[in-house]
């Protein structure tokens, strides 16, 4: 399990390397502060511009209320899972993941 987890980050990094460049292709403004970061549209529909397969089988669920106590280092969206629960565009990490595998996918499924 833990073996396709990585492989899956792995290739969320590869396919992503080029994206997430301009402030713009995120953000209402091209040089946000703190205080005008606003985004274009709301996640996950912004994540799916870029990124429109992750939402083929096999993919995370997003959109979903969890039954289990999310940690404060992965933010819900309105309560509900999204990409950036796991993801960060900011972050210089392999997948802009907000821990390293397997830590991450154990954070909310414990073994």
């Amino acid at each position: 399990m833990h073996g396709r987890v990585f492989l899956l980050l792995a290739l969320v990094s590869l396919t992503a390397q080029a994206a997430h460049e301009q402030c713009a292709d995120c953000h209402v403004n091209a040089n946000p502060t703190p205080s005008s970061a606003a985004l274009a549209i709301a996640v996950p529909q912004l994540c799916l511009q870029c990124h429109p397969d992750r939402v083929a089988p096999g993919e995370h669920r997003i959109d979903v209320t969890p039954k289990i106590v999310v940690p404060a280092s992965l933010p819900l969206v309105n309560g509900q899972v999204s990409c950036t629960t796991c993801h960060d565009a900011h972050l210089n990490t392999p997948g802009k993941t907000r821990m390293a595998a397997p830590q991450l996918c154990i954070a909310c499924h414990p073994r």
